[in-house]
């Protein structure tokens, strides 16, 4: 895959982050967007029957070459695929702007309440190690906590947003 060939069928529109069709193929029309989701939530298009993720061919587009690293959804949003919401980084680094788990019951990640202690917990994974940050009687002075250590180790600002 190369950039003459994705800019020979389609058009990559900044505003909002799309590849356009040029030309009709099979029974895709000229002018539709290209690419379908994926079970993970990123839009994917097959070319000569390989599958690739839009936002590495909008990288490719505006770069000249495919990224050699991941590539982060500033925004969280997996199908905002603008080149100005994509950064090249580490798998490290992308594990530090990961949206809200849906199973969160505290709408903080890395908090939660500890029955057996009957305080609030919270805990934050450096490095694959977890680090316990403390226990509070009041759940603000553990979001306190974990919100000062996701800056203290590098945690991108948007990590743990509710998208």
């Amino acid at each position: 895959m190369n950039r003459d060939f994705i800019l020979n069928i389609a058009e990559y529109d900044k505003a909002n982050g799309t590849l356009v069709r040029k030309i009709a193929r099979g029974n895709k029309k000229a002018g539709t967007v290209i690419g379908s989701l994926d079970a993970y939530g990123y839009l994917v298009a097959e070319f000569n029957r390989k599958k690739y993720k839009i936002h590495r061919l909008v990288w490719l587009i505006e770069t000249g070459e495919f990224p050699e690293s991941q590539l982060d959804h500033v925004n969280q949003k997996k199908d905002d695929n603008r080149f100005c919401n994509l950064r090249a980084v580490s798998h490290k680094a992308n594990g530090k702007n990961r949206p809200l788990q849906r199973n969160n019951t505290s709408g903080t990640s890395g908090v939660f309440f500890n029955r057996k202690t009957e305080k609030w917990v919270a805990q934050i994974r450096v490095d694959g190690n977890r680090i316990t940050l403390g226990g509070w009687n009041e759940k603000k002075l553990a979001v306190e906590a974990k919100k000062e250590a996701e800056i203290k180790y590098g945690f991108h600002e948007n990590h743990g947003r509710d998208v």
